[in-house]
């Protein structure tokens, strides 16, 4: 498969991808490309998939209609030993997809963090004559899950 990783992924990991035609988007000189743009080059290029920790990738395009695949990794960061440690899920991932699918790998998600910061705020915001300690066994809870 020929596959493109994005600015965000650390060139390096192109060596752990083993039996694919690997490239990245600074060796192409797509740096600083929109998703949209960079999806329509790679077509062109003849690339069949992206490999991005971008979380918010299928927002600003329908990857959909693009007709290439993209691997959103999921982790706490994108350095590249971290990234290495997914490399068997993203084979995986890479050897079952699809023109135009986008699928996701690793586990960490920043919502949790979002909803910990959410529920902070609301506790220092709380209505007066209501006890911001309402809040503590939910924040606790997602505190717990993280």
């Amino acid at each position: 498969m020929r596959l493109l990783l994005d600015e965000c992924v650390p060139k390096r990991l192109k060596h752990d991808l083993t039996g694919h035609d690997v490239r990245h988007v600074v060796e192409m000189g797509w740096s600083a490309k929109r998703n949209g743009d960079l999806l329509k080059l790679m077509l062109g290029e003849g690339f069949e998939a992206l490999l991005t920790v971008d979380q918010h990738i299928e927002l600003p395009q329908n990857v959909r209609r693009s007709g290439i695949g993209v691997v959103v990794v999921h982790a706490r960061t994108n350095r590249l030993k971290e990234l290495q440690t997914l490399i068997p899920e993203i084979l995986d991932a890479l050897s079952k997809l699809v023109a135009g699918a986008l699928v996701r790998v690793g586990g960490y998600s920043d919502f949790g963090l979002y909803v910990a910061r959410t529920l902070q705020r609301s506790r220092t915001m709380a209505p007066r004559g209501l006890k911001p300690s309402r809040y503590t066994e939910s924040e606790n809870a997602v505190n717990a899950a993280m």
